[in-house]
């Protein structure tokens, strides 16, 4: 059986209409070009999905079923742990030790980026 295509508005509002979650046209743009978003084909210059390639990005970004924040697992697609600012590895020694507990190697590097 052949899919019916859908347009990047059209994705959008399937997405809503049979899983009850928002996802933007914007954000089906952005994760085209960054990744991470739903399987796409070109038909010529416009990009179109399946319901089926849909369904599996949803089903792929969901989590299991939880009964409390603190259950093991995190939220799929995001990293645990602080952000690096790029002033901590440049800055000194010891921000990058006392930030990150850093090896000998990434003391060593920084302080190379310093010079």
């Amino acid at each position: 059986m052949t899919s019916k295509f859908l347009n990047e508005q059209q994705a959008s509002d399937y997405i809503g209409q049979m899983h009850g979650l928002k996802v933007a046209p914007r954000t089906l743009r952005k994760q085209r070009s960054t990744g991470g978003g739903p399987k796409f084909r070109h038909f010529g210059r416009w990009p179109v999905y399946t319901t089926e390639d849909l369904d599996d990005y949803v089903m792929a970004k969901l989590s299991e079923p939880k009964r409390s924040t603190s259950d093991a697992g995190g939220i799929p697609g995001r990293r645990r742990g602080r952000r690096k600012n790029s002033t901590d590895i440049i800055t000194n020694d010891t921000t990058v030790v006392a930030h990150h507990k850093a090896s000998a190697t990434e003391s060593a590097s920084a302080a190379a980026i310093r010079r």
